[in-house]
């Protein structure tokens, strides 16, 4: 519990790398103690005060009011910093605390190669083309994501791929729950909660109205390089077939930590940003 005098103001940095147009997702709290006896001296022992229980009536700085709830949920840049001074209109003498989280979100990258490693093929075999996958994840408690479309919601935290119903060429497509299929490859991309909202949508998009399946056109590796550009994640391999797609995914995303070149759990990765 702080006193607020008119010379003081609290701040947030939001830190982390200032990436143009990436927004995370940041929850703030505050509680304000309004006190009748202004010429009092902290601790402000036996001092009558009241608490304001109407929350929206609490100011968090260039934040905006607190929810009825007594939280707000706002997207921040990263490298920033923010006023959170809690202020309460018509109150010059009050006690507060005032708290903040980041949260992130994630795009995850996953690839099955059909000759697993190092290896380009120049035509794909129809009988093993390998797959391409993505799972889109965010660090946001579920009282954040209330606000979101329960639509969009249901596809958080699953691995989703677009596979052909029947065949391998032009032929209808469907995005199925890959949650199961294994993979050799793994890239994981921090993105901004805009991002992935962006990605959700796009993701949902694929699911309401599947495009036509077509190895050498919209497949899998297609499907899951255009989330990833809604979520953020500009710059991916333009290879057609998953073999491919993942050497260069590797060459574009050498591990940074990780002992394994291609299962990468540990790494986070920033895309090259063209907004």
């Amino acid at each position: 519990m702080t006193l607020i005098a008119p010379q003081t103001v609290w701040h947030v940095q939001t830190g982390g790398k200032a990436v143009p147009g990436l927004l995370n997702l940041w929850q703030f709290s505050g509680s304000v103690f309004v006190h009748t006896n202004k010429f009092a001296v902290p601790p402000f022992q036996g001092l009558s005060s009241y608490e304001i229980t109407n929350k929206p009536d609490i100011v968090i700085g260039s934040i905006g009011n607190l929810f009825a709830n007594g939280v707000r949920y706002n997207l921040l840049p990263n490298d920033a910093d923010f006023n959170i001074t809690p202020k309460v209109a018509g109150k010059d003498f009050y006690t507060f605390s005032v708290s903040g989280q980041k949260y992130l979100s994630y795009f995850d990258l996953y690839d099955q190669q059909a000759n697993p490693g190092y290896s380009l093929i120049i035509y794909n075999s129809t009988n093993e083309v390998g797959h391409a996958f993505w799972q889109l994840r965010t660090e946001a408690p579920d009282d954040a994501l209330q606000y979101i479309s329960p639509s969009l919601v249901s596809f958080l935290n699953k691995k989703w791929g677009f596979s052909p119903i029947n065949g391998l060429f032009t032929v209808p497509g469907v995005l199925q729950d890959d949650s199961g299929h294994s993979y050799n490859i793994k890239r994981t991309f921090y993105i901004g909660f805009n991002g992935l909202l962006n990605g959700l949508i796009n993701t949902r998009s694929i699911s309401n109205a599947p495009p036509v399946y077509s190895l050498y056109g919209f497949n899998c590796v297609s499907a899951a390089r255009q989330t990833g550009y809604f979520s953020g994640v500009h710059v991916l391999p333009a290879d057609m077939s998953p073999q491919n797609f993942g050497v260069t995914l590797m060459q574009m995303y050498p591990p940074i930590l990780s002992s394994d070149p291609f299962d990468d759990e540990t790494d986070l990765f920033y895309s090259p940003n063209l907004w």
